[in-house]
């Protein structure tokens, strides 16, 4: 379906043409944004959409393969001005041009392709959407939450564009280098941010110190991040695969050596992120990896299946090793890493104050309002020396992490919320009129994806993500434990521990309205597609 060979090339330089276009998109639309020069302006709006358009009449493969690249692009928008401040990002405009390219195709009976017999399970995501409908009647701020149903609703196409392109496994990896390379963009910005931070000058950070790339914040880059780390593991256990059952020499893999360097350049980037939640979901996504990767060769005592394993954790424990060191030994981050691990066992976090007299503190503060009394104040690591230099007698003391109290009341107040609003919820967008705005001013939400989708959606429409999520975990790892293809199990491999990644990650979040979420969640109906496929063969038998 994604066949990119009418260019005048042969096949491997027409992909590597457009995969080069679409590396040079991403980075010009990061370009472009900061230099201001975005949204655009109506009549180029109007002519890029006039081009987009007639290029996805000629070959929507392509344009669907550069809508995967640009899946990242989430605080960018390209809608001008005039047309009242819509945010209409990169891929989504590109999704509206290709849904209304593919319409019209059909219809003229000239569709290269047939087209998506929408299943049972394909009306899951259409209820999560009118959930969010039927939550306007309980909506505290009808305009804002009505407007977030349509964005829900947007998302729900993306998920149905996944699903009309990502029909095979073939249509996957015809897709998976875009999204590599574009998320190597993404990354290198990432660390782009942290170094201007760094050295003190405009870093486009929201957050100060922690990048967030092409991202509304630092948490939801780390949420991207897991994403590319369930692509790029399941390719380096590819690899090293290949590898010990061709007994050749590790060094010498050329493909093994860049996943490896990639994977060091993820894991680099997801410690600058300092998002806890992304950690604990990269750690999900690591031990379910191990996990299914044993009960891949469950049985088999053979060496090289030992070997495997081995190989494969001691890479990637190694490459999360040399991440910490390269980001301890050039100062990469500004805050103290080891403690803010250590905070999110113990709920304290160690922070440095400036004081004006030479005291003993006492172990343990609430609240940085504490340290008034003390004759103290809070102070960044990079303000020490000039603190000292001050005359400022520089300590360290434990506080209460403030997210537990802040998350202990959210969530207080979400279960008071629901109560209230049991079956039909409080609208998308909602949240914040009674959760509040954090220290930026951005509206608070949920802080945990199933209550997020319970207030937005209501009942029916947190229903529908359960089961929707339930059925992909059940089905995937049916079609893992069936399957002989390795192939196949390598796909399964990195859809169950992905979605077990996000979905830690979404406990302490509420990661929902993000393009490469719905577009991955349509990964997953490839495996609902081939259980419902079984169910009915077996019924006709």
């Amino acid at each position: 379906m994604l066949n990119i060979s009418w260019l005048p090339l042969g096949w491997r330089q027409s992909r590597a043409v457009l995969l080069f276009g679409s590396m040079v998109g991403v980075f010009s639309f990061i370009i472009l944004e900061n230099k201001h020069v975005l949204p655009l302006t109506l009549t180029t709006f109007l002519f890029f959409s006039l081009v987009a358009f007639l290029l996805a009449l000629y070959r929507p493969g392509w344009v669907f393969l550069l809508f995967v690249a640009s899946i990242p692009l989430e605080v960018i928008s390209v809608a001008p001005e005039v047309l009242g401040g819509v945010m209409l990002r990169p891929y989504q405009w590109l999704a509206v041009i290709l849904l209304m390219a593919v319409a019209m195709r059909f219809v003229s009976g000239r569709l290269p392709f047939r087209l998506l017999q929408p299943r049972w399970f394909d009306v899951l995501p259409l209820l999560v959407a009118l959930g969010g409908f039927l939550a306007l009647l309980e909506a505290p701020v009808f305009a804002v939450s009505f407007k977030q149903a349509l964005v829900v609703t947007s998302f729900v196409g993306v998920y149905f564009l996944g699903r009309i392109f990502f029909r095979t496994l073939f249509d996957v990896l015809q897709a998976l280098p875009f999204f590599l390379v574009s998320s190597a963009v993404v990354l290198g910005y990432a660390l782009w941010q942290n170094l201007r931070f760094l050295a003190e000058q405009e870093s486009y950070q929201v957050m100060v110190g922690r990048p967030n790339a092409t991202f509304a914040e630092a948490d939801w880059l780390g949420m991207f991040v897991i994403v590319v780390l369930g692509a790029v593991s399941t390719l380096l256990f590819h690899f090293i695969s290949q590898i010990v059952e061709r007994g050749q020499n590790m060094v010498r893999s050329a493909g093994l050596v860049f996943m490896t360097l990639y994977l060091v350049s993820v894991y680099v980037i997801l410690i600058l992120t300092v998002a806890r939640s992304a950690w604990l979901g990269a750690s999900a996504l690591f031990m379910t990896m191990i996990i299914l990767s044993a009960w891949w060769y469950h049985g088999q005592k053979s060496r090289r299946s030992r070997m495997k394993i081995t190989l494969f954790s001691c890479i990637m424990g190694a490459s999360l090793l040399g991440a910490g060191v390269l980001v301890y030994d050039f100062h990469l981050s500004p805050f103290e890493l080891g403690n803010r691990i250590q905070s999110t066992g113990s709920g304290l976090q160690n922070i440095t104050v400036a004081c004006e007299n030479d005291r003993v503190l006492p172990e343990r503060i609430a609240t940085v309002d504490d340290l008034v009394a003390l004759g103290c104040r809070h102070i960044d690591l990079k303000a020490v020396a000039s603190e000292k230099e001050a005359g400022k007698f520089v300590q360290k003391i434990l506080r209460d992490d403030p997210n537990v109290a802040i998350r202990r009341g959210i969530y207080e107040e979400t279960f008071t919320l629901l109560k209230a609003h049991l079956f039909l919820g409080i609208g998308w967008g909602s949240a914040s009129a009674f959760l509040g705005t954090d220290e930026r001013g951005a509206g608070l939400n949920a802080s945990n994806v199933l209550l997020e989708v319970w207030l937005g959606s209501g009942l029916i429409g947190m229903a529908a993500f359960v089961l929707w999520l339930g059925l992909i975990v059940y089905t995937s790892l049916r079609w893992y434990q069936e399957t002989e293809e390795e192939g196949e199990r390598l796909f399964v491999l990195f859809l169950f521990t992905t979605l077990a990644g996000m979905m830690v990650f979404n406990l302490f979040n509420s990661g929902i309205l993000l393009g490469f979420f719905f577009l991955f969640l349509a990964l997953g109906g490839l495996s609902l597609e081939r259980w419902e496929e079984g169910r009915t063969k077996k019924e006709m038998l």
